[in-house]
């Protein structure tokens, strides 16, 4: 969707979901045990880590149907927009478009996602570290993009208001995602 926004083609959108599906393909390198260790790591091991970029980029060069921007993704997912990630410490638009939107998705995938050292963050809490990371860590551009894709409360979602009203949510309002359409179904004192 956000490659759509982007007003992405099918050729670019190929691309992009190849790259994004396999832009940790480098991971199938690392050692097991290492991806999964619980305490923290050691720089070494962490640098270790690190080469699952350019483990992915060989990999995906091995095969001729897989575009050159594909596997750059690989390549690129981990560098920031201030210039301050990794493998080459690449910033803003040197960093291809297809990477920053896969930078952008994979955060939010793992602010929603458990860990073992953390809950899950809500939707509209990971939102929130996305537009805080906006212009830093991710381009702006791109976060909006996801942003703009998402329904913080999707429609059929039982809200309470800050009025403590009770609604349900009966559409999504695009320029402004934290504030749906709401019909009221209880008043503060919960009649009708």
């Amino acid at each position: 969707m956000t490659g759509i926004t982007l007003s992405y083609n099918d050729l670019q959108l190929n691309e992009l979901g190849i790259g994004a599906i396999l832009h940790d393909i480098g991971k199938t390198r690392i050692d097991k045990s290492l991806l999964t260790k619980n305490e923290n790591l050691t720089k070494e091991e962490f640098n270790e880590i690190k080469r699952h970029t350019y483990y992915g980029f060989e990999i995906l060069r091995q095969y001729p149907d897989v575009s050159l921007m594909s596997a750059h993704v690989a390549l690129q997912h981990h560098e920031r927009w201030d210039g301050n990630g990794y493998p080459r410490r690449l910033a803003g638009d040197n960093i291809i478009e297809y990477a920053r939107i896969v930078t952008v998705c994979d955060v939010y995938d793992a602010l929603v996602s458990d860990r073992p050292y953390r809950a899950a963050y809500t939707v509209n809490q990971a939102l929130n570290i996305l537009k805080r990371m906006s212009g830093i860590y991710l381009d702006p551009n791109c976060v909006d993009a996801l942003i703009s894709n998402i329904a913080v409360f999707p429609v059929g979602s039982v809200v309470e208001l800050s009025t403590g009203e009770l609604g349900v949510v009966v559409d999504v309002n695009k320029a402004t995602p934290s504030r749906p359409i709401v019909r009221l179904i209880f008043d503060r004192y919960g009649k009708l």
